[in-house]
């Protein structure tokens, strides 16, 4: 074959790879993102919470703990260095991680496991004064 016959592609073939590639690209769904919240409670013992949002359709998992800086006690007992933090939603308490004095980490569910579903959440430091927290999740969105 000549190359000067050949004939340029069809028309519709340019039309069907957008389509093709839209078409891919909308399966994909939006992509997970990562996210990170953090609160603290201040030196006078004033808790400083953060919020955030899972979106409809998707799930925070993975999460993993960024920064966990203790606190000391904000009562007149003796005073002690606190660790931990909750997330809540609304008035319900999701998640409690506490380190106590020994070392033993309380959570009922290993954090890495969490998984929250849609809806608008508040991460805690404990209430010790200089108390903080930094949590890095990830958000899905294939839901």
């Amino acid at each position: 074959m000549d190359l000067s016959e050949r004939r340029p592609p069809p028309k519709c073939l340019g039309a069907f790879l957008a389509t093709l590639l839209l078409v891919l690209g909308m399966a994909a769904g939006p992509k997970d993102r990562s996210s990170s919240v953090s609160a603290s409670c201040g030196r006078d013992c004033v808790p400083a919470p953060s919020q955030f949002e899972v979106p409809r359709g998707a799930t925070a998992s993975a999460f993993t703990i960024r920064a966990l800086s203790p606190g000391s006690s904000c009562s007149g007992a003796p005073p002690r260095t606190l660790k931990g933090f909750s997330i809540r939603r609304g008035a319900q308490t999701v998640l409690v991680y506490y380190i106590g004095p020994s070392g033993t980490v309380s959570d009922p569910v290993p954090i890495q496991e969490l998984e929250l579903s849609p809806g608008t959440y508040q991460l805690y430091a404990v209430p010790a004064s200089g108390a903080g927290v930094t949590l890095s999740f990830v958000m899905d969105h294939r839901q």
